[in-house]
This record gives C-alpha cells, sequence and structure tokens, in this order.
C-alpha cells in the first residue's frame, strides 16, 4: 500500500513542479528528448536535456547510501527494488527500478526518507568530441 501512494504522490510533485532529480539538495530539471538511439547495453534508459542544454542519460538504476545498511531490505520491499551490487563503502548501494522515470520517482522519494543519506537515479552526460 505505501508504494502506491508514494508513486501518487511523486507523480503530484512531478505534474507541479516538472521532472527533477536530487544531488547535493538541489533539483536538477529534466526535459524529456526523443531518442530513438540504439546502444549494446540492456539497461532502460531514457534522454532528457538539462536547463543549460546538456543530454543526459538516465538508466533504471538508483544509487542509494544509508545511514543503517541494515535497513537495506525494508526498502527493497517497499519500493518494490531490486539490489544490484553492495559497494565496499559502507551503505552504498546500485538499486534496479524498473525503468528511467521509476527510478527518477523513487529515487526523489527515498531521498525524503530521514535515515537515506542519498538516493539519485544513475544519470550519464552524453559524451562529445572537442
Amino acid at each position: 500500500m505505501r508504494i502506491w501512494w508514494m508513486m501518487a504522490l511523486a507523480s503530484t510533485l512531478l505534474a507541479q513542479e516538472g521532472l527533477y532529480y536530487i544531488n547535493n539538495g538541489k533539483k536538477i530539471f529534466l526535459t524529456p528528448i526523443d531518442k530513438s538511439v540504439q546502444t549494446r547495453s540492456t539497461r532502460k534508459v531514457a534522454y532528457y536535456r538539462l536547463r543549460d542544454g546538456r543530454e543526459v542519460v538516465v538508466a533504471d538504476r538508483i544509487l542509494l547510501r544509508l545511514a543503517d545498511p541494515a535497513k537495506l531490505k525494508s526498502y527493497l520491499q517497499s519500493y518494490g527494488l531490486r539490489l544490484l551490487r553492495r559497494y565496499d563503502v559502507p551503505g552504498l548501494f546500485l538499486l534496479e527500478a524498473g525503468d528511467a522515470e521509476r527510478a527518477i520517482a523513487v529515487a526523489n522519494a527515498l531521498s525524503r526518507e530521514s535515515d537515506v543519506l542519498f538516493a539519485q537515479p544513475d544519470v550519464g552526460r552524453k559524451r562529445s568530441l572537442r
């Protein structure tokens, strides 16, 4: 039940403020762009433009750091996530969300949890030649 409520809240917030993710406490706004580029990766990605015009790609993954790593299982169940990797840094995890838009919404919801140090979708910048 909690996950449906959180997703409804995220949808409402997105409709009011626009699409964004949180990085170092700041909202990074995204505008979806249509890209029909095939990649060799099996990751489910979406393409966005930042307000400064740069293009980024967002994967279906979330980078999460918890103050109490023992709470990971609870978050996996509550948000319907899958653990992909545990890092050597205490409390740092890579999670799978299913698709890029869900990764953004769930990362934003997780970032509001009191014991989450940070939660961010897996964002990559488009490389450009000089």
